[in-house]
C-alpha cells in the first residue's frame, strides 16, 4: 500500500520476487503472443476507452461507475455541481483533513448500461481538464461483476504496467497509458491507470481505475 501525492492511501502495492518473476513471465508471454502473433484485427478493438463494459472482456449489461473531484481547499473554487449530470447520479460533498492540509470532495455514483459508457469517457476527458484549470484532480472508478483477463487488457489497450501485486485470486496492474489523464504518484512511481481483477468459485469482479483506485475493492 502507498499513498498518493494527495495523502491518499492507495491499493498498490510492490510484489514479492517470486511473484514479480512469474507475473513478468506472465505478461511476456501474453505481450509476444497477443501482440506479435495475433491479427492486426484481434487487437486495439477500442484503445481509445479503456472502460470495461464496450472494451470486449465481459459480458456484463451494467456496471458501477464512480467518479470523485477532488480540491486540497476547504471550499471548492466554484459551484462544482452546476453543469454536472444529474439524471440518475448521485451526488455528495465532503471535507477531510489529509497529510497535506484541508480536502474538499465531490463524489457522483450511478449504474450505467454499455450505450451510456460510450459517451461518458469523452464526458469525463473534458471534465479533467476542467478540474485541473482548477486546480484539481478527478478520479473514475468504473466496476463489473465478472473478473476478466487482464494480461490481454492490458495489451490491446496499450497499458505499459509499472506495479502489480498478485494473490490466490486477485491481480492488479497500475501502470501508464497514452492520452489519458491526471498522474499521480504511487510509492516511487507514477501511473495514470488501475486495473484490478478477482475471480474464484465462478464468480467473480473487476474494476478500473482512472489514475487510481481510491476504495477497497
Amino acid at each position: 500500500m502507498s499513498t498518493d501525492a494527495h495523502g491518499i492511501e492507495n491499493k498498490i502495492t510492490k510484489p514479492y520476487p517470486y511473484k514479480l518473476l512469474w507475473v513478468t513471465v506472465l505478461f511476456l508471454c501474453t505481450f509476444f503472443t497477443y501482440g506479435v502473433l495475433a491479427p492486426a484485427n484481434m487487437l486495439f478493438k477500442d484503445q481509445s476507452n479503456p472502460l470495461l463494459l464496450n472494451s470486449g472482456f465481459t459480458k456484463a449489461s451494467d456496471a458501477e461507475l464512480r467518479v470523485v473531484l477532488w480540491f486540497e481547499v476547504e471550499t471548492p473554487p466554484v459551484n462544482l455541481r452546476k453543469g454536472l449530470p444529474q439524471e440518475g447520479w448521485e451526488w455528495k460533498e465532503s471535507y477531510r483533513n489529509t497529510s497535506n492540509g484541508s480536502a474538499y470532495t465531490l463524489s457522483g455514483y450511478k449504474i450505467i448500461q454499455s450505450e451510456e459508457e460510450k459517451a461518458l469517457y469523452p464526458w469525463f476527458q473534458k471534465l479533467s481538464k476542467q478540474v485541473k484549470e482548477l486546480g484539481g484532480v478527478i478520479y473514475l472508478d468504473e466496476k463489473v461483476s465478472e473478473g476478466i483477463d487482464i494480461a490481454n487488457y492490458s495489451v490491446q489497450q496499450g497499458i505499459n504496467p509499472i506495479q502489480w501485486s498478485l494473490s490466490e485470486s486477485t491481480i492488479s496492474v497500475a501502470g501508464q497509458m497514452k492520452e489519458l489523464y491526471p498522474m499521480v504518484r504511487a510509492g516511487g512511481d507514477f501511473v495514470n491507470i488501475q486495473v484490478i481483477s478477482q475471480a474464484n468459485d465462478g464468480k467473480g469482479k473487476t474494476a478500473v481505475a482512472i489514475p487510481v483506485l481510491l476504495e477497497e475493492f
